[in-house]
């Protein structure tokens, strides 16, 4: 009997790429925040890479001296994410961006809503995808239009939820932490990737995926 070759095991991803939102969340959560991204991805051997749009956006965040000022420029310093300079195929971003003002569209047309989407917006999302794509790696978005486009495209998307659940499985953070720390984030950045962040229980967080 010919002897079979082992089966191929699944890689694991070596990169997670992240985008705006989900860095600010990191912030606003302050050194529990880096702790979380730093025992889960780059403790791991995983590189946190943020694209070169997402690097700018943090930085005009930390400039505009509003709520997130202090924590959005410690997330733009911080010398564990690395900033992914290569230059990214417009054509292929006025794809996606149109691909995500259609869900946010369509989002709204469900809530009754009639809205016109920014076309300076996403640009973060946008890079993040692209970048994401290229390497093959986790998405860290929590966005849902653009993470709805992001699973179209067959890329894994982890929300800032999905480590806030992770990190209190662990007994990283306690639930008591989170729930102030919930009350205090600005309205403005409230999406942390599920629906209703202010009923937040451990039960109600998605699991974060397998890396």
């Amino acid at each position: 009997m010919t002897a079979q070759p082992p089966k191929a095991q699944p890689q694991k991803t070596s990169v997670v790429v992240a985008d705006t939102g989900p860095l600010l969340c990191v912030g606003a959560l302050g050194t529990n925040g880096f702790d979380l991204l730093r025992r889960r991805f780059v403790a791991n051997g995983i590189d946190v890479i943020k694209p070169a749009t997402v690097h700018s956006e943090l930085y005009n965040r930390s400039v505009k001296n509003d709520a997130l000022s202090l924590p959005a420029l410690r997330a733009y310093k911080s010398s564990m994410l690395k900033v992914d300079n290569r230059q990214l195929n417009q054509s292929v971003r006025d794809v996606l961006r149109k691909q995500i003002e259609a869900e946010v569209i369509k989002r709204a047309q469900l809530q009754g809503r009639t809205v016109t989407p920014d076309p300076n917006a996403n640009g973060g999302e946008i890079d993040a995808i692209m970048v994401a794509k290229h390497e093959n790696s986790l998405l860290l978005c929590n966005e849902r239009p653009a993470r709805k486009v992001a699973t179209g495209l067959g890329l894994t998307v982890v929300t800032f939820a999905h480590l806030l659940r992770a990190a209190m499985a662990d007994g990283e953070i306690a639930a008591a932490d989170v729930d102030q720390y919930l009350k205090h984030l600005p309205p403005a950045t409230f999406d942390i990737g599920i629906k209703n962040p202010t009923s937040l229980t451990i039960n109600s967080l998605p699991r974060i995926p397998d890396l």
